[in-house]
């Protein structure tokens, strides 16, 4: 019969409602299956709560190597830090040395031209009747015809060769 008659029976499930502990989960005093405190950690079973410790333990360790690797990577970049202004001061030191050394160069460079009769560069301008700065000019230029596709300067070494025997 169904749903009728006198005979009012509950069916039976077939989900176990019995925990490893031998306890009714479904008694009077309990909740859903929960503890009338409604804290889920308090009717957790001991598998549960082993692997939570385990899970715990884990978080623990790895949080303390990730500290140690930043400790690591922090001590790693101050020793980098301390090497590279090691660096740059030896770098700055040895440019000093090189400045000092071609400007003492330039210098002596400057009195020999001044006493090889060359003009200084801080001396008095030569005007276009110095025979002796044309006679220079020309002395560096290269007066010989070339069969090159070059620029035509055969103009210019005209006009250098006439200010040089004109003056």
């Amino acid at each position: 019969m169904l749903n009728g008659g006198a005979n009012n029976q509950t069916h039976s499930t077939s989900v176990p409602t019995i925990d490893q502990d031998g306890d009714d989960v479904f008694a009077p005093g309990t909740h859903n299956g929960f503890a009338p405190g409604g804290s889920v950690e308090s009717s957790m079973t001991n598998g549960f709560r082993t692997q939570n410790s385990i899970s715990d333990t884990w978080c623990e360790e790895f949080n303390k190597r990730i500290a140690q690797k930043d400790a690591e990577e922090e001590k790693k970049l101050a020793e980098l830090q301390a090497s590279g202004a090691h660096d740059l001061e030896n770098w700055y030191k040895h440019y000093r040395q090189q400045n000092q050394i071609r400007s003492a160069e330039l210098r002596q460079k400057q009195s020999e031209a001044v006493s090889g009769e060359q003009r200084p560069s801080n001396g008095p301008k030569p005007t276009v009747s110095d025979s002796k700065m044309w006679d220079q000019v020309c002395g560096m230029c290269d007066f010989q015809d070339k069969q090159k596709p070059a620029t035509d300067l055969s103009r210019m070494r005209g006009i250098l060769l006439s200010l040089k025997s004109s003056t």
